[in-house]
């Protein structure tokens, strides 16, 4: 006889669709052994009932009873052949379903536990950006630096040198800080011993114009990840703040050069450490950080940084706070979870976490 396989669902089972679908295996591979050996049961049946026949035939005239009851037996047989038939067509297109919802309901619990990763990574950029704008706005009122720049001689840009070593030496997320004249010449930084940008021209920087035409300390500009000649061509975030003198006239701007990859390489990668220690899935799960205009700016696959993500995932994550489905590209079908920026304190990048893994 054929080992059945046990279905019982105990207390301690974990209800998950992937268990769904071991279930319905498993039921189907019980369905064909008990169908089985209910036909072999039927056929040993027939085989007696016709040996019946030919024991009532040679008994004569007394062996008549006999033969009804053979073909009763027969009857009863064929009923049951017909029951199993239908029972198994039955069985098996409900093991289908079972099985298909199974799929389906894995795709979808796998794709929340994704935009949720996604969520949890995008948020953690923001909170921490915001801190950036905070810090920059701070700074810029540092009285030696509108001094280095209202009386740029050696001794006062010397002194914001020091000052902005100083604050280096708290704020290790920064690779430099760079403080500017209006006319966008760098006239002293924080780290003069590693990066030799004192006498640069940033004028045509995007991140230096933008805070040229600010009306207040209050706020500030920014640029995205970007490779700056600043600090060796290093992958940054630039936040930047006018500095005023004391009749309220822009006199420079301060620059603060963010190690962007260190938050969001890091923000990916607890995104997809998070989902593996759900069990909910196995596999190579990439985790990445995506503008508004399609560029990868941080992913768990380094390769893909600074490239455009596909415009069919791109297509479906714009607009929605937070989204999953399957999503298909010239490259295969993807799993997608993804979330908006949500903001924090008033602040937000509007970058997107997105989470993919590639469907089999």
């Amino acid at each position: 006889m054929k080992k059945l396989v046990a279905v019982k669902m105990t207390d301690q089972k974990r209800v998950s669709a992937e268990y769904l679908a071991d279930l319905a295996n498993r039921l189907d591979h019980n369905l064909a052994i008990s169908v089985g050996e209910i036909r072999e049961i039927n056929q040993d049946i027939n085989v007696l009932s016709i040996n019946a026949k030919i024991e009532a035939a040679r008994a004569g005239a007394g062996g008549k009873g006999f033969v009804v009851v053979a073909d009763n037996i027969r009857r009863l047989v064929s009923r049951t052949d017909g029951i199993v038939e239908q029972m198994t067509t039955q069985v098996s297109d409900l093991v289908r379903e079972l099985s298909v919802l199974s799929g389906r309901l894995g795709i979808e619990v796998r794709g929340q536990y994704f935009s949720q990763a996604a969520f949890n990574a995008i948020d953690i950029v923001d909170r921490n950006l915001y801190e950036r704008s905070c810090d920059v706005r701070w700074w810029a009122a540092d009285p030696p630096l509108s001094e280095a720049i209202e009386n740029p001689s050696l001794e006062n840009r010397e002194t914001a040198s020091r000052r902005l070593s100083q604050i280096l030496d708290s704020y290790t997320v920064y690779y430099d800080l760079v403080l500017i004249g209006a006319d966008g010449t760098v006239i002293a930084n924080g780290r003069p011993q590693l990066y030799s940008s004192r006498g640069m021209q940033v004028k045509d920087l995007p991140w230096f114009k933008a805070a040229a035409k600010l009306p207040s300390q209050e706020e500030f500009a920014f640029q995205t990840a970007h490779q700056s000649t600043l600090v060796k061509d290093a992958t940054v975030l630039a936040y930047s703040c006018p500095i005023f003198n004391a009749d309220g006239s822009i006199v420079g701007v301060l620059g603060i050069l963010f190690r962007w990859l260190a938050l969001g390489t890091v923000a990916a990668q607890h995104a997809v450490a998070g989902i593996e220690r759900t069990g909910m899935a196995e596999g190579d799960i990439v985790a990445a950080i995506v503008t508004p205009e399609a560029q990868i700016i941080a992913s768990t696959n380094e390769s893909e940084i600074g490239k455009t993500l596909d415009s069919a995932t791109m297509l479906m994550m714009q607009g929605h706070e937070m989204r999953h489905g399957v999503v298909e590209t010239s490259h295969g079908s993807y799993l997608v979870g993804s979330a908006r920026a949500p903001g924090y304190e008033g602040y937000s990048t509007g970058w997107y976490g997105v989470v993919r893994q590639r469907m089999e």
